[in-house]
């Protein structure tokens, strides 16, 4: 399991995995990665301005296969952040913005002059504290940022609540109801930014909390 922490609303859609489900020590970081790795400037958090996103890493659409698979790796051992920026007032164009999580900062930190050499990570080297994911820690964080976990029945709720606005369905009939559900995917994309905490492959499901 792991905890990931989205921003959604204000133009913004992204996820940044805060717990990741294994220590990073190990992991095969390959050329590729490295060399993004390299392009990425440092962040604290999620942001809910729109604007702050000026200053991360902007990679357009599409990104390609091979670009895409390292970046989900990049992405689930925690070491990158990426939310989508769409192009203001569209809700079918944005660009990527990417930046280093506080651990792939520090994780850069040791091995970032390495990396620029062209060699490979050797993990020996990593002295600093470095977790995944468990109950006890993904309680800390959350509290740790102010948000609340819900329950399995919360959960539900929340979920149903967002199907319901979005549509349960592709088939959009006719015109109009075509039109309907455009119009509330745009209300959702550019409403209120929320920040949402959830557990990736846990049982518990959609945690929800307001910015």
């Amino acid at each position: 399991m792991r905890l990931d922490l989205r921003v959604k609303g204000g133009g913004l859609a992204g996820t940044a995995t805060v717990l990741p489900p294994a220590d990073v020590r190990g992991m095969r970081i390959g050329k590729a990665a490295r060399q993004l790795l390299l392009q990425l400037p440092s962040v604290s958090d999620v942001s809910c301005q729109y604007r702050d996103y000026d200053a991360w890493h902007h990679q357009p659409k599409p990104l390609g296969n091979a670009l895409s698979k390292v970046l989900a790796r990049l992405e689930e051992s925690g070491l990158v952040w990426t939310v989508k920026r769409y192009t203001e007032g569209t809700d079918n164009d944005w660009t990527y913005c990417l930046a280093l999580s506080p651990l792939g900062t520090e994780v850069m930190a040791v091995f970032g002059e390495d990396m620029r050499r062209g060699q490979r990570i050797r993990w020996d080297k990593w002295d600093r504290p470095s977790v995944a994911f468990t109950d006890e820690l993904c309680r800390e964080k959350l509290e740790a940022m102010n948000l609340m976990l819900a329950t399995e029945a919360e959960a539900k709720q929340i979920n149903a609540k967002q199907s319901l606005l979005v549509g349960a369905d592709n088939d959009y009939g006719t015109s109009a109801a075509y039109l309907a559900r455009r119009l509330r995917r745009f209300d959702l994309l550019w409403g209120d930014v929320m920040v949402y905490p959830r557990v990736v492959g846990g049982t518990v499901g959609e945690y929800l909390a307001e910015a």
